[in-house]
Parts: structure tokens; sequence; C-alpha cells
């Protein structure tokens, strides 16, 4: 499974981000980060519509969906 996975990101990643820029739909990739009892989901890549409809930057790549949003957002998108 992992090598299937690693393989898809190899070869389709840039693919996705270069799509991501003509398309008027909201992308985003993310990276699933294993804590001690839980998951978090850390910004990977998004395209300019999804920067504007989640209200975030360029700096919040690298950063969780927790440190990136208000914490009643967060909660939502946990939910």
């Amino acid at each position: 499974m992992f090598q299937q996975v690693s393989s898809f990101k190899e070869t389709a990643i840039d693919g996705i981000k270069r799509f991501s820029e003509v398309v008027t739909d909201c992308v985003f990739l993310m990276k699933v980060v294993k804590e001690t009892d839980s998951y978090s989901f850390v910004y990977e890549y998004m395209n300019k519509q999804g920067m504007v409809l989640a209200q975030l930057t360029s700096r919040d790549i690298g950063r969780t969906i927790r440190q990136s949003n208000m914490s009643g957002q967060a909660q939502y998108i946990y939910i």
C-alpha cells in the first residue's frame, strides 16, 4: 500500500498542482500526521481559490488545520 501511495505522489502531485491552477474549484492537498492518539492534517498545497475560500495564505502551508483556523472552524472541519 505504501508503495502505491509513494508512486502516486511522485507521478501525480505536480500534475494535480498544475491542474488546480486552471480550475475554479478549491484544491487542498493535505498530509496526514499520526499523533499519539489521533491524527492531524497539514496543508501541503492549496490553490488560489482554496486560499480565498478558506481565508488562508501561503504562510499556512506546513501548518495543521488547527494551527491555521480559529478553534471553532477547526473543530467543525474535524467533525
